[in-house]
């Protein structure tokens, strides 16, 4: 039986304004056509246009200038990595998507990691623990310093394919980061787990115990998953259940 895909509007939006920069009706440096402009020219709505335009953006191809608006950045094709950052980007089950994801790649990781740990290496990622730990002790989202940890701890694997992938999914991983940390920060007691659960991580690593680094990283990845969970439920966003 041949299944037929549902495709949303603003995606073929996307593939239309794609069409017309890879083709060269536009080129790079030119300015595109308003929301209203291309809502009209294909009749849709403009939020059709706005959510295109965010995946146009994400891809890379294209730029919104204050005060200009949005121009051409490259009329090359996205890559693989791109057209999996437009998936994640797609919709809030992403954010599970994502999350599902990096409990795949981080626990094998980490355990890579434990292994394969150097002196130096440790340094630095003691160092990204630091700064996330003076970004929670201010208060902040530290969405920043929590990404730049768990890339650090990628490149420790010394696996290239683990650091190309972190790399390839680091913008949205630090979205989402920002979502679920800001609603940790308003819960009692959540910032000071969520650095314990990281002090764990490399305490492991620094004995170069690879189960407990694999534990200890499950637990954090879970414990984020179901935070993610609740605040989903708490929106009423219909999500899949955790297997």
């Amino acid at each position: 039986m041949d299944l037929i895909k549902r495709v949303r509007i603003y995606e073929m939006v996307v593939e239309k304004i794609k069409a017309l920069i890879t083709e060269g009706h536009y080129q790079v440096g030119d300015l595109l056509p308003t929301e209203r402009e291309f809502a009209q020219r294909y009749g849709v709505s403009r939020s059709a246009v706005r959510e295109a335009m965010i995946v146009l953006h994400r891809l890379g191809m294209v730029d919104n200038i204050p005060g200009k608006g949005t121009v051409v950045v490259t009329d090359s094709e996205p890559s693989v990595n791109d057209y999996l950052l437009e998936l994640l980007n797609a919709e809030e089950q992403s954010i599970i998507n994502l999350l599902e994801l990096r409990k795949g790649i981080e626990i094998e990781a980490v355990s890579l990691a434990a292994k394969r740990c150097t002196k130096k290496d440790l340094a630095v990622l003691q160092e990204k623990l630091e700064l996330l730990e003076k970004a929670v002790e201010k208060g902040e989202v530290a969405a920043k310093e929590d990404h730049d940890f768990h890339v650090t701890l990628s490149s420790i694997t010394k696996n290239d394919l683990y650091i190309t992938v972190m790399t390839a999914i680091s913008s949205v991983m630090q979205n989402t980061l920002e979502k679920t940390r800001a609603e940790t920060l308003n819960k009692p007691g959540g910032p000071p787990r969520v650095l314990s659960e990281h002090k764990a991580i490399v305490h492991a690593i620094k004995n170069n115990d690879d189960e407990k680094a694999r534990k200890a990283m499950r637990l954090h990845l879970d414990n984020v998953l179901h935070k993610t969970y609740q605040e989903l439920d708490h929106k009423n966003i219909k999500q899949v259940k955790s297997r």
